[in-house]
């Protein structure tokens, strides 16, 4: 018998696999490319609609509402990840809905990723540590085990990279940071919203 399960990242996993034996086969889902991330909001569209059956990525019909230059962009920001794609695409749709507009371009898109933002964080419910963590990697950019510095450490509280680990796969799962693709190390990246006008800074 074979069951197909979702699996914890980072420790948790390691735990769950070397220690406890529970499961013995990782299969790690990638990130979808750009093609394919821009077919998947074809499809997604085509679905929803009864006339105008599209599906050509070269027709910019393919992708109404959006322009093909907001599709593309869209796709940009999603980062290739189904769950960003979907929870994104909702906020956007909602807030083209909201200002009463039947196409979506790249300043509605801009509209639509500025109210995100807030709404990603909200449904995290971040404790006070993990939104401190979360501010001071939006502010510092792409952080690893290489780059970040003792005194960044002692500012979050931390003695090592390896206690802040945690908290940045938090971050991930919350779709509020992603993991960058380098072998040799691990490092994460904000996910790169505007920010909402009614954001407030953090004291770190």
């Amino acid at each position: 018998w074979f069951m197909l399960t979702g699996h914890p990242m980072g420790i948790t996993g390691d735990l769950l696999t070397s220690e406890r034996g529970l499961f013995d086969l990782q299969l790690k889902l990638e990130e979808l490319d750009q093609p394919t991330t821009y077919k998947m909001l074809i499809n997604y569209l085509n679905s929803a609609r009864i006339n105008n059956r599209c599906t050509d990525p070269n027709d910019a019909r393919s992708v109404l509402p959006f322009t093909p230059e907001a599709a593309k962009r869209f796709c940009e920001v999603s980062l290739g990840k189904p769950r960003l794609f979907n929870r994104l695409g909702n906020t956007v749709l909602d807030t083209a809905a909201n200002m009463q507009v039947t196409l979506i371009d790249s300043e509605v898109l801009a509209q639509g990723l500025k109210a995100a933002a807030p709404e990603l964080r909200e449904r995290a419910a971040l404790s006070v540590q993990e939104e401190r963590v979360r501010a001071f990697l939006e502010q510092r950019g792409p952080i690893s085990d290489e780059t970040i510095t003792f005194e960044d450490l002692e500012q979050l509280g931390f003695r090592s990279f390896s206690e802040i680990l945690p908290f940045l796969e938090r971050l991930e799962a919350a779709d509020l940071a992603h993991q960058l693709d380098q072998d040799d190390t691990k490092a994460f990246a904000p996910i790169a919203l505007p920010p909402a006008i009614e954001d407030q800074s953090v004291d770190l």
